[in-house]
């Protein structure tokens, strides 16, 4: 509707909402409806309205919201508003509105949420307001750049010592040269005149009337090689007193770990790995009490592993392969009894291993290889536990191999690897050519394959792969993984990694996919992202029936996806994202128990991305497929636990386990039906993404995945469950588009977006009703 709003309206004495939002009325805000005394509910938001909030709407006596935001309002807040005594939501932001907050407001004591921002307000905030809002009574929502609680007194209290480093945002200003170096156009958005929720890669908290910098992140492979960070790790960013996640991966950091990082008391994840950073690691950092993850690898860091590092008794994963560490690994770490992720090799680490790592009973992956590390393997290794994975080879160890890792291995519930000139009894396994794995005399072992498919990986880049040379062991091969040869099998190879962001631009995979990879019948990853591969998936990899995952992210490639893929039926993980290929997912992909937690966030796909809405679940029942609720959360529950997510928050959710017991689910209707699920964490940075078999489940009404750090692209799939009402997507790392699709949610009344600093592009103007962004909605 257009042009202005009648004062006749005034006259509807009886009228208990009056809803004009939306639409594109001009002109004043008739102070006739002043004498709407019976009026509850008054919604003129998101229209073209212009000057000032009159105050005769003071009156309303029985009002309960008042919505004036996204309009064209100037002049001051009317102090009479102060005087809606049963007002419990006010919202007045993104406006023209000018002026003090009025110390009316103070006194509304029904009043819960209050939004102002987006104005030209200035002076103070009334110190009711903010004690209402210290003690979380009200939810108070300002600017961090315009009206603070003490502006005209003293500015916002230091976190540290220093006069110039007083808030978050000045913390952040200070540092951004720090970290970009000479290269002047990175964090351009950090700008003084820019609100702090603007900082690219920054989280700030937005629910509270002072923001805090919550979490930093700036993933070098996620950007350009050219616009990566440069500079060293400012010491400063030690002030940031509310961080909970640092991710400063894969950028060309330089210099040492600031011992300061050790007094973010709430950091839980410090991400810092693939970088160039030398000295040693601080033994700060074992004072972080509420860490729980550490991944320093692929540095050039040196010296010893600090004790100290054993006192983190909430560290899941430690990461710091890959660096140049020398000395013993501290006894110390065997007190990490919530470990689950120990990664320490290719060091210089020396001594024996520690019979206390025998006491981790919640590790399932230990990596200790291409060190220095002697004596015999620890007994305590092969106890009863959680460990998946083991990797001690290109050490110097002796003695036999414990009989329970031996039997484990055999049982197929440890991945083992040794090298062949060390801990083992029956090296003359070793000795036994590899068997024909193809019907060529050429391609006679394993290591012959490599040779072959070396000069295709890496086209006309001889200086790539170098350590993939006729005269050098295959152990030592780049990248390639190998089946333990501790027992009659020959050694195979079992996983192949070569991911372009581990190192320099220059020197990565340009060549082409080689079909003869199809010769490795063992081969259970391929992961090749991140390079400058080039031309199609050769349809002979649908031969690798082993094959578990296969990630070919950011290359080049052209084509559509291999219908012999659809024959992999162990294949569990296919990440295609921004490689360039064509054409519709698989119908064999889509089969049930061949279903790969697809991430194509970013493939151009003319044909569907997941399955039709018929292929929802029809009841709750038993059924051999993903056809029944139940069956779709088991499935739901992999995919989520193959991401490091919170596996104690999933532990409720097993097929032995009446689905009325899952955390987070609810049910409803009759029959019984999932209508709910709620999986909340404190922001993170776990690497998953939202799993597309979630709008199989046809009853839900209720969908929040707040806070879980998950990534990727919303699935358009999630606009096939017509009777959704509330979806919460917050607090997480999704980018890409909104999918227009989400627009055919006719039952959605809450739609949650915020604090997902990679979102990009318009708003579907099918989602209007269910947000308030009429500025950002697409043409």
């Amino acid at each position: 509707m257009t042009g202005p709003i009648p004062a006749q309206l005034g006259q509807l004495t009886h009228l208990t909402m009056l809803d004009l939002g939306h639409n594109r009325l001009a002109g004043p805000i008739p102070a006739a409806l002043g004498r709407l005394g019976h009026l509850q509910e008054l919604r003129l938001h998101a229209n073209e309205l212009t000057g000032p909030i009159p105050a005769e709407l003071g009156q309303l006596g029985q009002l309960r919201y008042l919505r004036l935001e996204h309009n064209w309002l100037t002049g001051p807040i009317p102090a009479t508003l102060g005087q809606l005594a049963l007002l419990q939501k006010l919202r007045l932001h993104t406006n023209e509105l000018t002026g003090p907050i009025p110390a009316e407001l103070g006194q509304l004591a029904q009043l819960q949420y209050l939004r102002m921002n987006n104005n030209r307000l200035t002076g103070l905030i009334p110190a009711a307001l903010e004690q209402r809002a210290a003690r979380l009574v009200l939810s108070l929502h300002l600017d961090a750049d315009e009206v603070t609680w003490n502006q005209t007194a003293a500015p916002c209290p230091a976190v540290g010592p220093s006069p110039s480093l007083r808030c978050d945002k000045e913390i952040l200003l200070a540092v951004r040269d720090r970290l970009r170096g000479e290269h002047r156009e990175l964090l351009r958005s950090w700008h003084p005149d820019n609100s702090i929720y603007n900082f690219q890669g920054v989280v700030a908290t937005s629910d509270a009337y002072r923001p805090r910098v919550v979490g930093l992140q700036w993933i070098g492979w996620w950007t350009d090689p050219q616009v990566r960070l440069v500079g060293s790790i400012p010491p400063e960013l030690g002030r940031l007193t509310h961080l909970e996640v640092l991710d400063l991966a894969g950028n060309g950091l330089t210099g040492s770990i600031p011992e300061e990082l050790g007094q973010l008391a709430l950091l839980r994840e410090l991400y810092l790995n693939a970088n160039r950073l030398t000295g040693v690691i601080p033994e700060e950092l074992g004072q972080l009490a509420q860490l729980q993850s550490l991944r320093l690898n692929h540095n050039q860091l040196t010296g010893p592993i600090p004790v100290e590092l054993g006192q983190g008794t909430r560290l899941r994963e430690l990461r710091l392969g890959h660096n140049r560490l020398t000395g013993p690994i501290p006894p110390d770490l065997g007190q990490l009894t919530h470990l689950t992720m120990l990664d320490l090799g290719h060091n210089r680490l020396t001594g024996p291993i520690p019979v206390a790592l025998g006491q981790l009973g919640q590790l399932e992956e230990l990596y200790l290889p291409v060190n220095e590390l002697t004596g015999p393997i620890p007994v305590e290794l092969g106890q009863p536990g959680h460990l998946q994975k083991l990797n001690l080879s290109h050490n110097r160890l002796t003695g036999p191999i414990p009989p329970d890792l031996k039997q484990r291995a055999a049982r197929h519930e440890l991945f083992l690897h040794l090298h062949a000139d060390e801990g083992t009894e029956n090296q003359q396994g070793w000795s036994e050519p590899c068997p024909a794995v193809g019907p060529s005399p050429n391609l006679r072992c394993d290591k012959e394959i490599l040779l072959v498919v070396r000069d295709r990986l890496r086209g006309e880049h001889r200086e790539l792969l170098r350590s993939w040379h006729p005269d050098n062991s295959i152990y030592n091969f780049q990248g390639v993984v190998i089946r333990s040869g501790a027992y009659p099998p020959p050694p195979r190879v079992t996983g192949l990694e070569v991911i372009g962001w581990w190192s320099d631009p220059e020197f990565r995979l340009v060549g082409s996919l080689p079909p003869e990879l199809s010769r490795l019948p063992d081969l259970v990853y391929i992961t090749l992202r991140e390079n400058g591969l080039r031309g199609p998936i050769p349809a002979e990899w649908g031969q690798l029936t082993q094959l578990r995952v296969l990630d070919l992210a950011g290359n080049a490639l052209t084509g559509a996806i291999p219908p012999a893929l659809g024959r992999l039926g162990n294949l569990q993980e296919l990440n295609l994202s921004r490689s360039g290929l064509e054409g519709p997912i698989l119908v064999e992909l889509e089969e049930p128990g061949q279903r790969p937690e697809l991430n194509g966030s970013h493939i151009r796909l003319p044909g569907p991305i997941s399955p039709p809405a018929s292929a929802a679940c029809p009841e709750t029942g038993p059924s051999p497929s993903l056809r029944c609720d139940k069956e779709v959360l088991l499935a739901v529950r992999d995919l989520l636990r193959n991401k490091r997510w919170d596996r104690d928050r999933l532990r409720t959710w097993q097929p032995d386990i009446g689905i009325e017991n899952f955390e987070g689910v609810s049910l409803g209707g009759d029959p019984r039906r999932v209508i709910g699920l709620e999986i909340v964490r404190e922001r993170s940075n776990a690497s998953g993404y939202v799993p597309w078999q979630l709008s199989r489940l046809s009853r839900l009404e209720r969908l929040v995945l707040r806070g879980n750090g998950l990534q990727g692209s919303i699935p358009p799939a999630l606009g096939q469950l017509p009777r959704l009402r509330t979806l919460d997507l917050s607090g997480n790392w999704l980018r890409g588009t909104i999918p227009a699709e989400l627009g055919q949610l006719r039952e959605l009344r809450e739609l949650h977006l915020q604090d997902n600093p990679f979102l990009t592009g318009c708003i579907p103007p099918a989602l209007a009703p269910a947000c308030d962004c009429p500025g950002w909605l697409c043409e």
